[in-house]
Order: C-alpha cells, then sequence, then structure tokens
C-alpha cells in the first residue's frame, strides 16, 4: 500500500512504464522485462494556473514522502511466528488467528504447536520472495535443495496442525514471472512438510499457490480432512505446477473429505527424482484417500512421475468429478525414474467427464529430461486395479 505525506506542492502524477518507456532504457540495473513492477510517481506544481511566482532572493520547499506498507487491502500485520515461537517453548499449545484479513510473511510451524484458523479469519501471504529467506532445506520436484521458504513450512517437527475454518490466501505474483523467464529460480510450495511426524490438516480453506499448493514430504502418520484447495487467486489465475496435493516418500496418510480445483493434478503420490531418489529409496506407502471432490484439473489421482523410492498400498474411493479431467488415474515413470509402483487400487469413482483416459499406464513418460542422464532402472508397474 503507497501512502503520500506531501508539502509545497499541487498535483502528483502516478503512472505505470510499458516496455517503450524511458524507464527500461534509462536504468540500466533493471532487467528488460522488469517494468512491470515499478509504479512511478512524480510530484510538483504541474499546471501554469497553480504555479509559485517567486521575488529574488525567496525559496520555495517542496517536500516528499512516501511510504510503502506491505498489505493486501485492508489485512492488518499480525506476528504470528512471534507466538508460535512462545507456545513452542512453553511446552505447545494452539496459535490462534482471529476473524478479519491478517497480513504475514512466512510462518515456520513447531512441535505441539497448533495454528488454528477462526472462522472468518483470513491470512495473506506477502508476495515479496525476500519474506521467504533465509532459505530452508526442502525438496523440488523430487530433488533436495536449499530454496526459498514454503509460505507455511514445517522441519523435522512432531505432533503438529493447521485447523480451522478460515483461508490461507496468496494472489500468485511475482511467482508468475519466475517460471517463463528464469527457471532457475524455484517457486516455493505454499504448504510443506518436511520430515515430521503425527500432522494434521483439517477444515481450512487454501486460495493461490506458487507452486504446489500442499506437499507432505518423508512425513509419516497424516491426517487430511475437509481442506477446500482451490489453486486459482481471485482474479482467476492459476500457475503451471499447481498440484493440490502432493505426497512423496511418506506413510500413512489418510486424505478424506477434501475439495482440489487445480490447474494441475489433484492428488499426486511421489518419491524421489532419478538418482536423488533411487539413492534415498524412501517409499510412498499406506495411503488412503476417500470422500473427496475435484471441481476442477488435469488428473484425479496420479502417481508419478517421480517414483525412485516406489510407491505401494494405495487405495482411492468413494471420489468425485464434478467437471472434466484428462484422466482420473495416469500412473507415470521412465527408464531413468527406478522404483517401483505397485499395489494401487480406485474404486467407486464418478465423474462427469474424462478427456482422455479413464485409466493410463504410461512407462516413457518425459518431463523435462536431464542432458546425458543414462537409463538408469525401469519401473515395475504392478497391481494397478480400477474398478466401478
Amino acid at each position: 500500500t503507497l501512502s503520500f505525506a506531501d508539502e509545497g506542492e499541487k498535483g502528483r502524477y502516478i503512472w505505470r512504464p510499458n516496455p517503450k518507456s524511458h524507464l527500461s532504457k534509462s536504468v540500466s540495473p533493471i532487467l528488460p522485462d522488469d517494468w512491470r513492477r515499478f509504479i512511478c510517481v512524480e510530484n510538483g506544481t504541474l499546471k501554469k494556473e497553480d504555479a509559485y511566482i517567486l521575488k529574488p532572493g525567496e525559496c520555495h520547499t517542496l517536500t516528499r514522502v512516501i511510504r510503502l506498507t506491505s498489505t493486501y487491502d485492508n489485512a492488518k500485520p499480525i506476528n504470528l511466528q512471534d507466538q508460535i515461537e512462545t507456545v513452542a517453548k512453553a511446552g505447545g499449545g494452539r496459535v490462534t488467528v482471529p476473524a478479519g484479513e491478517w497480513f504475514t510473511k512466512a510462518v515456520h510451524l513447531r512441535s505441539n504447536v497448533e495454528l488454528h484458523l477462526d472462522d472468518n479469519a483470513t491470512l495473506v501471504f506477502s508476495d515479496d520472495p525476500k519474506d521467504y529467506l533465509p532459505m530452508v532445506k526442502t525438496s523440488w520436484q523430487g530433488e533436495e535443495m536449499m530454496n526459498y521458504s514454503p509460505l507455511v513450512y514445517a522441519y523435522g517437527v512432531t505432533n503438529v496442525a493447521i485447523t480451522g475454518k478460515g483461508l490461507l490466501k496468496t494472489e500468485n505474483k511475482p511467482w508468475r514471472e519466475w517460471f517463463g523467464r528464469d527457471r532457475s529460480r524455484r517457486r516455493p510450495q505454499f504448504i510443506q512438510f518436511f520430515g515430521c511426524r503425527q500432522v494434521r490438516l483439517e477444515d481450512f480453506s487454501i486460495e493461490g499457490t506458487p507452486f504446489w499448493t500442499v506437499h507432505l514430504y518423508r512425513t509419516e502418520d497424516v491426517t487430511v480432512k475437509n481442506l477446500t484447495v482451490t489453486a486459482f487467486n481471485r482474479d482467476g489465475v492459476a500457475l503451471m505446477n499447481s498440484d493440490g496435493l502432493d505426497i512423496e516418500c511418506s506413510r500413512r496418510v489418510r486424505v478424506s473429505g477434501c475439495s482440489f480445483t487445480q490447474d494441475d493434478d489433484a492428488i499426486v503420490l511421489k518419491s524421489g527424482r532419478d538418482l536423488d531418489g533411487i539413492r534415498r529409496g524412501i517409499p510412498t506407502e499406506d495411503v488412503l484417500v476417500e470422500n473427496c471432490v475435484v471441481p476442477k484439473g488435469h488428473v484425479l489421482f496420479a502417481i508419478g512421475s517421480e517414483v525412485g523410492g516406489g510407491v505401494r498400498n494405495v487405495t482411492m474411493r468413494n471420489c468425485r468429478v464434478h467437471g472434466s479431467v484428462g484422466r482420473l488415474l495416469f500412473v507415470k515413470t521412465n527408464a531413468k525414474r527406478g522404483g517401483f509402483i505397485e499395489n494401487i487400487v480406485m474404486e467407486d469413482i464418478e465423474a462427469d467427464g474424462v478427456r482422455d483416459d479413464v485409466v493410463a499406464l504410461m512407462a516413457d513418460y518425459w518431463y523435462y529430461p536431464k542432458p546425458g542422464l543414462k537409463n538408469l532402472r525401469r519401473t515395475p508397474i504392478r497391481g494397478v486395479t480400477a474398478r466401478n
């Protein structure tokens, strides 16, 4: 939010530059297409009839004060992190976001802490990438690395929860610019649990996401219940790779009563990519998904393509697609992925439309292949059942 406190002037112009403006040519440190991220402000006496007439020796002072407050609409700043640290040091408990719109930077959860969103509470996350630094240990499309912090992040914690009927929200900016121009900048997940145990996610809603929406990585004993996940922001914009729920290298996960509206796959199982996934060898196993709906998405239920640690003992049942999807069950891998896929059951599914296949098994699926990486180990696929 911009605010001004000026004296000694009778006019102000506020304008956005464009590709042909002098800004792109005269300000050397900015990249050619960074003009999109500027607002130009010119203050002064802009009309001749308002001109100041000065006698010899007189002077006139124009003072311009510009304040930039990093908020969203009417959201008020809230310091959740200090509250979380205080509750954690006291042995655990609940941190509550009350009704209203609240603005926050990255939130890092701690053991024995429940983040609770009251009814009509909206937690709006900053669109400034600097608010997700310093970098943290994360996994990005199946490879472990240091990256910008997910908007909500938990690492190595136990007995942690996000509950309540409030809303977590981001506007997808500037993450949309990161995808096409510079793939070395990795967009963060909205929510990631890395190496956690006893995780509970219940009742809240999500709107918008920089990348994968909810990512469970190397995490055990998880309940995901009654979430409403929407990858699109209020302007109807969703980014590529906006999966709804990614379960990776995790076990004993139960998902029920959730809704996923995505511009990518709704529910996805993975277990690490190529050599990184094969080296770790951590499978995704013992997963139950039931009574979920998908109003919009590419695929209802996807497995892969990053399956280096294997995927087994998975059931999806009693789910419904309200609109059209490309596929209901999509098992995808290739000769560089390794791992295994076995004991997969999908049953009692209703869909209003399927554009491509009800079930697709693809063993030569290529997605951003690495040049020069030789075939490693084919992925055996066994015991895939689809009924009713």
